[in-house]
């Protein structure tokens, strides 16, 4: 999670202090989030995801992970973030990083 929340700030430009700001947050409490040291609530990871262009499970790292995944697994994530086939597909063409890897 925390590294594809870095590499898109620093790709988009966005400095730490800037999120924070947009958070609500000072700079050491956004910098706990992208160093794991801090616990970020639904609402967090919504508002990140629209800071920074992405969609929540690229920001917690599902997605590139998503095809590698068992079919009980895939179950469970599709339920979880209530999902079906064509939502997946269309999360696949907006993640902004390689997701072949």
């Amino acid at each position: 999670m925390l590294n594809n929340l870095i590499k898109r700030r620093i790709e988009l430009g966005i400095k730490q202090k800037d999120i924070a700001i947009f958070l609500g947050y000072n700079k050491s409490s956004y910098s706990n989030i992208e160093n794991g040291n801090r616990y970020i609530n639904n609402d967090t990871l919504n508002i990140l995801a629209y800071i920074l262009d992405m969609d929540t499970l690229s920001i917690l790292g599902i997605i590139p992970y998503y095809r590698k995944l068992d079919d009980i697994s895939k179950y469970y994530i599709k339920l979880k973030y209530k999902l079906d086939d064509t939502k997946i597909s269309n999360l696949y063409k907006k993640d902004v990083y390689d997701i072949r890897k």
